[in-house]
């Protein structure tokens, strides 16, 4: 993801992973999660950062990158997020398990929500698949109730009063 601000709006710019771009090292179109591999002479992160500049013709200023438990740590570090769904919802292989209503869910709970592929929810008729094609919606969506939304930017004071959350 990338935070675009031109000093009066702020945006969001989600890259799929397997987004295909110049490669600089290579000299070839190549996947974006490739970049963090790096090449002889550059780092992953550095390649990663040429190749995004080079694809929305901005300068990228900072670069961060959070893994799962990071993200996890983060969640819980601003208190949780609140997930609401009408239904009691599961999905086994994401270890997941919500109850109808709202929850103010934890970490592993909230990536548990982000990384479901196969939710499943509780009807009268019993447990049914629910509709592919949401768990990016839900991605984004997650992302912007914990504080990356648009119009809304982190600021250092916030950052480092969280910062084990981030390392």
């Amino acid at each position: 993801m990338v935070l675009l601000k031109d000093g009066s709006s702020t945006g969001i710019l989600s890259l799929p992973r397997d987004l295909v771009v110049d490669d600089p090292c290579l000299g070839r179109a190549n996947r974006l999660s490739e970049m963090l591999e790096g090449c002889p002479g550059v780092n992953g992160p550095t390649l990663l950062t040429l190749a995004v500049e080079e694809l929305i013709g901005n300068p990228i200023d900072h670069f961060a990158m959070v893994d799962l438990a990071g993200f996890q740590a983060a969640v819980d570090a601003v208190g949780g997020y609140e997930i609401c769904v009408e239904n009691p919802v599961r999905d086994q292989r994401a270890n997941l398990r919500l109850p109808g209503g709202c929850t103010k869910a934890s970490g592993a709970q909230t990536l548990a929500w982000m990384r479901s592929r196969h939710t499943q929810e509780l009807t009268e008729d019993g447990w049914r698949t629910m509709g592919k094609g949401g768990s990016n919606r839900r991605e984004s969506v997650t992302l912007h109730g914990i504080g990356v939304s648009p119009g809304v930017v982190v600021g250092p004071v916030y950052v480092f009063s969280h910062e084990s959350a981030w390392t």
